[in-house]
């Protein structure tokens, strides 16, 4: 079974990794800077986050704690070309 979340703290993280057996939870990070996240999410999401009308957003008017050791971390990255 493959279930995914956002945890937005290390707790919340812990706590599902203990309901598991040894081995069987994997912590992935997309390590994604917040610009390039808010440029992939809905527009209306972030913008009415970014007035306080929609609350608890991750990363938006809700605090993040990156994990401190994931399982697996994929690194993105976002380039302009310009020509």
């Amino acid at each position: 079974m493959l279930t995914t979340f956002i945890s937005a703290y290390s707790a919340d993280s812990d706590m599902a990794r203990a309901l598991l057996n040894e081995g069987k939870f994997f912590e992935n990070f997309v390590d994604t800077p917040l610009y390039i996240c808010v440029c992939n999410a809905t527009l209306i999401a972030t913008t009415k986050a970014g007035k306080g009308e929609i609350k608890d957003l991750t990363g938006i008017n809700l605090l993040y704690g990156p994990p401190q050791r994931p399982d697996i971390r994929y690194q993105v990255e976002f380039r302009i070309k310009i020509y």
